[in-house]
């Protein structure tokens, strides 16, 4: 009701305003500068010196040797109505896209497994005392990246939280619980540059060719006065995309973007891993048809109707903060 009582039509310097935006016609003389136009070389004492600088962000993962004692639950022996009340319990668990809970005969396989694993608790805590006073063996011995998704993100926060040598409490891990002794904790080391040269490789190349790309822009921008270029014909906010530029439409769109709040005559617009260098050597003022100047008008409306609202809903948030009950 409030935003109702609003006037936010726009006034007539502000339609000027906007209408201004899309009268402005540039042509400019210009040069787009790509990946093509640099020349990149590398050897091993320019990736050194790189790697030096950023050692430090290639680092093995930490890692962890685990003894891993398993206990199965597939062999758990359940009743039928064992499973019956286990559904009956859980059956908010087993839904349709539309939300609506399965029946029990559809699901009955997958419960029943759940069913199971829920039943082997008890055992694999039997198991798990056994294995931490060392009556049981492990069933096998693995080093692990952290976090690595043959556990499983519940277990790997357990872990991180305790110290060598401590024995964890079984977790499940696909229907079968692991008990968990930490063996050893290995950290992270600065891998060498051998280890990383590929990497390395490419993250100079595309960082040489970023700054080989704006310094030839600005060479070209300096002496752009002297240098035979393209030339387009008066841009516009909409007769952009129709230029050829040499660009797709988004990054049409970005550079028009950049070209119409810019309050210099001429400069350098990185588009993506593209550079383009212009100069505007003329412009003038257009005339819109008028269905283009009503669709201006609605669009100043609405621009000014949502700064409004939002404004108004931070003062009346500010001075009646909303409350949940």
């Amino acid at each position: 009701k409030t935003f109702k009582l609003l006037n936010t039509k726009g006034l007539e310097n502000e339609y000027k305003a906007f209408q201004l935006a899309f009268e402005v016609a540039d042509k400019i003389k210009y040069t787009l500068l790509t990946n093509n136009d640099i020349n990149i070389t590398s050897d091993d004492k320019k990736l050194k010196e790189f790697w030096e600088a950023r050692k430090e962000q290639f680092k093995t993962s930490k890692q962890y040797t685990l003894d891993i004692q398993w206990t199965e639950s597939k062999e758990t022996e359940v009743t039928d109505k064992e499973v019956k009340e286990y559904y009956n319990k859980n059956k908010f668990k087993y839904t349709d896209n539309d939300g609506k809970i399965k029946d029990f005969n559809d699901v009955k396989e997958w419960v029943k497994e759940a069913a199971q694993v829920e039943k082997a608790k008890k055992s694999a805590l039997k198991r798990y005392v056994q294995f931490k006073k060392g009556k049981l063996s492990a069933d096998e011995t693995l080093t692990l990246d952290i976090n690595d998704p043959t556990l499983s993100r519940e277990l790997w926060a357990s872990i991180q939280s305790k110290n060598k040598g401590e024995v964890l409490k079984p977790k499940v891990i696909k229907n079968r619980y692991a008990s968990v002794k930490i063996i050893k904790i290995i950290n992270p080391v600065t891998k060498s540059f051998s280890e990383v040269k590929e990497k390395i490789t490419a993250l100079y190349e595309k960082e040489a060719q970023k700054e080989g790309l704006i310094s030839l822009a600005e060479e070209k921008l300096k002496d752009i006065d002297n240098l035979e270029l393209n030339v387009s014909t008066f841009i516009t906010l909409n007769n952009a995309k129709a230029q050829n530029l040499g660009i797709n439409e988004q990054e049409t769109s970005n550079f028009i973007s950049k070209l119409f709040t810019s309050q210099e005559e001429k400069g350098i617009i990185p588009i993506g891993s593209k550079v383009l260098v212009y100069k505007i050597i003329e412009q003038k003022l257009i005339s819109l048809e008028s269905n283009e100047t009503d669709i201006m008008y609605e669009n100043t409306d609405q621009i000014k109707n949502q700064s409004f609202q939002m404004n108004l809903m931070k003062v009346l948030d500010k001075k009646y903060p909303t409350k949940l009950y």
